[in-house]
């Protein structure tokens, strides 16, 4: 096997794998519906996909989105919550098969690019706030953004600075590596990231 391929795979492997983690917490699954979820997308986009460069992964928006539609529908428990989640991913799935053999991919160049730099923004937004509290090592919660922040205020005696420190350095060590582009960044930073912890 050609070297660059196994390095390829090694960079992708070690941006997917957290990153699915980090996803279930934000649709509210467990690990293993993550790595179920990793596994299922990528060896079904390999059967019906045709590009060789596309990454398949679950995705910050796609988590967002499944947390808010399952618990909209007031699930009794976690398990009825799950059930729900899949249910919904099942079903998306289903939808989009569809709508590729229709070909009607060209359905969403009928939203508006100010509307999907908005959603993206607001998307964003709300995920990083939400991630600050396990960044900072701390309980804090809430019902919507703005109170996450102001109970991360209010608890700032209770910070983990080490923690805060380790994901400052990733961040700027992925920044510093935009330069780069030959090299695997996410790879690096998670080798560093980890000998450091």
């Amino acid at each position: 096997m050609n070297p660059i391929d196994i390095l390829s795979g090694l960079s992708v492997a070690s941006i997917l794998l957290p990153e699915a983690v980090a996803y279930a917490a934000i649709a509210r699954l467990s690990i293993l519906a993550a790595i179920s979820a990793l596994i299922a997308g990528l060896i079904c986009y390999a059967c019906t996909g045709s590009s060789r460069f596309a990454i398949v992964s679950p995705t910050s928006s796609s988590a967002t989105l499944i947390a808010a539609a399952a618990l909209s529908l007031n699930p009794a428990g976690s398990d009825e919550r799950a059930a729900l989640s899949y249910a919904l991913v099942i079903l998306t799935g289903i939808g989009l098969l569809i709508v590729s053999f229709a070909r009607l991919g060209r359905l969403s160049a009928f939203v508006s690019r100010p509307v999907l730099h908005g959603f993206s923004f607001a998307l964003a937004s709300t995920i990083i706030i939400k991630q600050l509290p396990i960044m900072l090592g701390t309980g804090a919660s809430g019902s919507n953004p703005l109170m996450i922040l102001i109970n991360l205020a209010s608890a700032s005696s209770t910070w983990s600075w080490w923690s805060l420190i380790t994901g400052i350095t990733a961040l700027l060590l992925l920044s510093g590596f935009k330069r780069y582009t030959r090299l695997p960044a996410a790879f690096i930073v998670r080798l560093v990231i980890g000998i450091r912890r």
